[in-house]
């Protein structure tokens, strides 16, 4: 398990995280809005999707996302699939979910291998 808070991207970060299987990343913008109105230490969703496709995460889930996309921020949809190949779930207030134990050499392959329980 990995997660970002208020962080700007620098290219480190993946290889930090390499090989996680969930990443709480924050994702603030679509790229669109981060390039007309760049917000500091924070990332857009298409460059929280990179890290998560470098860092080879399993599971991404975007977060810190801004209230101008309202309680379903489906905007941000398109950058995280052109960025990150992998399965995501747009995090929501309140959010739960349980993280699933198994042993370090296994590799997630489907959501439900890392987790259950969202709510």
């Amino acid at each position: 398990f990995a997660y970002t808070g208020a962080t700007e991207h620098y290219p480190e970060l993946s290889d930090q995280i390499k090989g996680t299987d969930v990443l709480l990343c924050d994702c603030g913008l679509t790229a669109e809005d981060y390039n007309k109105q760049h917000v500091d230490n924070h990332m857009s969703a298409y460059q929280a999707g990179g890290v998560a496709e470098a860092a080879e995460a399993s599971v991404l889930f975007p977060t810190h996302i801004r209230g101008r996309y309202g309680p379903n921020p489906v905007r941000l949809e398109p950058d995280l699939r052109q960025s990150f190949d992998g399965m995501h779930m747009l995090s929501q207030d309140g959010m739960r979910f349980s993280i699933q134990t198994r042993g370090t050499d296994q590799r997630a392959t489907d959501r439900s291998d890392v987790i259950s329980k969202v709510s």
